[in-house]
């Protein structure tokens, strides 16, 4: 990652990992834990939220991930959008020690940026959620390979 590829996709990083953070806490402050969700930056600056679940009632992070990743390249391949983010529950650690509750958000725009996104997290009394401090690390994009060019937008 170029400090310069991240400084001009702020804009996108922004709204992205903030609003699925959020959505994140609400749920792990609501049901204990979460689905992988997803949010999309259009090209008009717009942000939707995205989900996705197999027909069954009673499913995990690992049947719902495929399928989302698999929805969102579909999503991405109409030229619409120029850049994708995802969030999932994992456990990490960040000093090499004890594995920790973290919540993911994976990070891909047009700019050929990809970075996740941790934020450890400790459920406490009453269901309060303390977030402790992000990291960042470079990653191998997981959704989109290959943006559609800009040039062959509709």
């Amino acid at each position: 990652m170029t400090q310069d590829i991240y400084d001009q996709s702020q804009y996108q990083i922004d709204p992205l990992v903030g609003i699925l953070t959020e959505a994140s806490i609400k749920f792990l402050r609501e049901f204990g834990s979460f689905l992988p969700h997803a949010a999309l930056f259009s090209l008009d600056g717009e942000v939707n939220l995205h989900g996705a679940a197999p027909e069954e009632e009673m499913v995990s992070s690992l049947e719902v991930l495929p399928l989302l990743h698999e929805g969102l390249r579909h999503v991405v391949a109409t030229g619409k959008y120029e850049a994708v983010a995802v969030a999932e529950q994992v456990m990490v650690s960040p000093d090499g020690g004890e594995m920790k509750d973290a919540i993911k958000v994976s990070f891909e725009n047009n700019l050929g940026l990809s970075v996740a996104f941790y934020t450890p997290f400790k459920k406490g009394i009453l269901g309060v959620i303390k977030a402790l401090e992000w990291f960042l690390v470079n990653a191998e994009p997981e959704i989109i390979e290959a943006w559609p060019d800009k040039n062959n937008r509709e």
